[in-house]
């Protein structure tokens, strides 16, 4: 879980919005008798997009891109065996503007917040 900060600006007629920041994310996620398994994140992200309004409905237009790094590490009867991964994600999604908005696909979910 990360909180991914941005802000809105106004360019000329449009609501543009820029933010990011980095990603540090760790979590045992289960330790058993048979031995544990983890997971270590850290990344980048840029978020860009728009504000736009549809039938009268504010509109967050969002493209966010992760530049990170993953380490998985399972722990078996004393073995250790890691599954590293690098990679830049990148999600295109869209969110009315109400606090609490949710997005979400495989493997992630996005919460938008207003302040």
């Amino acid at each position: 879980m990360a909180e991914i900060p941005f802000v809105v600006k106004t360019e000329g007629d449009a609501l543009l919005i820029k933010g990011g920041g980095p990603v540090q994310y760790y979590e045992d996620i289960l330790e058993a008798e048979w031995g544990s398994f983890s997971v270590k994140f850290e990344g980048d992200t840029t978020i860009s997009g728009e504000c736009v309004s549809k039938d009268d409905i504010g509109m967050l237009n969002l493209n966010l891109e992760m530049d990170g790094s993953q380490m998985v590490e399972v722990v078996v009867e004393g073995v250790k065996t890691t599954f590293p991964w690098t990679g830049t994600p990148k999600l295109n999604t869209s969110f009315q503007i109400v606090d609490g908005a949710q997005q979400q696909g495989e493997g992630w979910v996005l919460i938008l917040h207003l302040n």
